[in-house]
């Protein structure tokens, strides 16, 4: 069963239109806080010439991964639980294994060095984060 913790794992949809089958991997980066029990979530991207490369996640790191990847700080969101619960049980987000917790700390690190990072990422983590 889901455990919406740090290190834990989504596939999240993030195609278009055209390609709905796309999916990113997203790291949840906080346990199920503030109003409506909310987590921080981060993207991992494949590897391109303009990516963010304050914290680069090579092809082997996970399973999903089939490329080396940056961790999208740009694209942080923050998402209820109850959402993601409902999501994992239509089958519509797909619960991967957990991120190793030395890439995990990786991540953690960057959202205090990337210029990426938005406000409300940063203000999340200060209030709930560790």
């Amino acid at each position: 069963m889901f455990q919406p913790e740090p290190g834990a794992t989504l596939l999240f949809p993030s195609g278009t239109a055209h390609d709905r089958r796309r999916n990113h991997l997203s790291v949840l980066m906080t346990d199920a806080s503030g109003p409506g029990r909310q987590v921080l979530m981060v993207p991992i991207c494949t590897l391109h010439t303009y990516s963010d490369t304050t914290c680069i996640v090579r092809a082997d790191a996970h399973k999903f991964l089939q490329y080396d990847s940056f961790v999208a700080y740009r694209y942080s969101r923050l998402e209820f639980v109850d959402r993601l619960i409902r999501g994992i049980e239509s089958c519509e987000l797909i619960e991967k294994d957990r991120i190793d917790h030395t890439i995990f700390a990786d991540i953690r690190q960057g959202f205090d060095r990337s210029k990426f990072v938005g406000r409300f990422a940063r203000d999340f983590l200060t209030q709930y984060g560790f």
